[in-house]
């Protein structure tokens, strides 16, 4: 039984995944594949791993700084699009793509400013962590990777307020702290799983 709304909408998106799992797996490949032909054609990533001298680093990123933001901001548009449409398409049969292409550049701005805010305070995290041993930096990793993965969502269906936004995540996350972090961790161990055999 779910005590709010919110907490049915949400079962509801994890529903939708579930049922439309392979068309969002082949559409996100599909934009991971076209993502490393970007980045095999605009970055030279083997310069950048190859190169130690600082200047000639910085030197180097000033070079690809319009790619790398091209690819960043692109990212972050199809993650906010194809949430929002994740969140809306199972309300509406007659929901579709552009309808979240246009609400989407509604969540956008505030999104990225909480981006900002959220970086500062995970380093500011992941520096405490780091005091407390190797063990701590990985807590504090998988804690604010938890409340990160609400921001979205909540921005989405509660509009656009950073502060309320920043605390329904937290105490979403907080909401069965330990399962949230447990497979946040699951996932990451999945994601460098990969990583290393692919």
């Amino acid at each position: 039984i779910y005590t709010t709304w919110r907490e049915c909408l949400f079962n509801d998106m994890l529903s939708f995944y579930k049922s439309r799992f392979i068309v969002l797996y082949l559409f996100s490949l599909v934009v991971s594949v076209l993502t490393v032909f970007y980045t095999n054609s605009f970055i030279d990533i083997e310069l950048l791993q190859s190169t130690t001298d600082p200047v000639e680093l910085m030197a180097i990123f000033s070079d690809m700084v319009v790619p790398l933001c091209i690819l960043g901001a692109s990212s972050i548009l199809f993650y906010v699009i194809l949430g929002h449409w994740t969140l809306y398409s199972p309300l509406e049969e007659d929901w579709t793509i552009w309808r979240s292409v246009v609400g989407s550049f509604k969540v956008i701005v505030p999104y990225l400013i909480t981006m900002v805010l959220f970086i500062f305070a995970a380093s500011f995290a992941a520096l405490i962590g780091l005091a407390a041993l190797i063990i701590g930096v990985f807590f504090v990793a998988i804690y604010m990777t938890a409340i990160y993965l609400f921001l979205l969502p909540v921005f989405l269906v509660e509009g656009t307020n950073i502060g309320n936004a920043i605390s329904r995540s937290i105490k979403m996350t907080h909401k069965g702290l330990w399962q949230n972090m447990g497979w946040v961790a699951v996932t990451i161990l999945i994601y460098f799983v990969a990583s290393m055999v692919l």
